[in-house]
């Protein structure tokens, strides 16, 4: 008789939900970074390059959570990549103003805090749920501010 395999944590349609929250941290993370690079004003530059290192981090979290140490995900979606070369066009015909590179950053932290929410209404595995829900709320803050400095600059504008 075979011993019984113990599910791992890598295992099932949670660490598949798991693994779509990791795309979307490398996909944010390489948004900030493109973003620091392109944007003229220092504070954003050193705003945007922090927010890349959180998400970066929240990725880590989330594959030692599945037990996988691995940075396969590291490349990101074409999605993303067609959106940060959207964001640089923008950029570059707007001079680096930081207007249209705050829109865009807006946009991608739209889509990783709905991924977010979705997965946290699927989740009840306490110790990933409260890890997700502290990810989640340094998206939200994050967000917060993107739509506070949206509207600033777009009054100036």
């Amino acid at each position: 008789m075979e011993p019984q395999r113990t599910p791992k944590a890598s295992d099932g349609p949670v660490a598949d939900k798991v693994h779509k929250l990791v795309r979307a941290n490398v996909d944010s993370a390489h948004g900030f970074r493109e973003a620091a690079k392109l944007v003229k004003d220092s504070d954003l530059t050193s705003w945007f390059s922090s927010l890349a290192d959180q998400r970066s981090a929240s990725a880590q979290e989330l594959r030692q959570w599945l037990g996988d140490r691995t940075d396969a995900d590291d490349r990101g979606s074409v999605a993303a990549t067609t959106h940060r070369l959207w964001m640089d066009l923008r950029a570059r015909l707007s001079g680096g103003d930081a207007y249209p590179i705050l829109v865009e950053i807006q946009r991608g932290e739209g889509f990783i805090k709905e991924a977010y929410e979705l997965v946290l209404r699927l989740i009840n595995d306490e110790p990933l749920k409260t890890q997700l829900q502290r990810q989640y709320e340094e998206i939200s803050v994050t967000d917060d501010k993107l739509f506070q400095l949206v509207q600033t600059h777009a009054s100036q504008g």
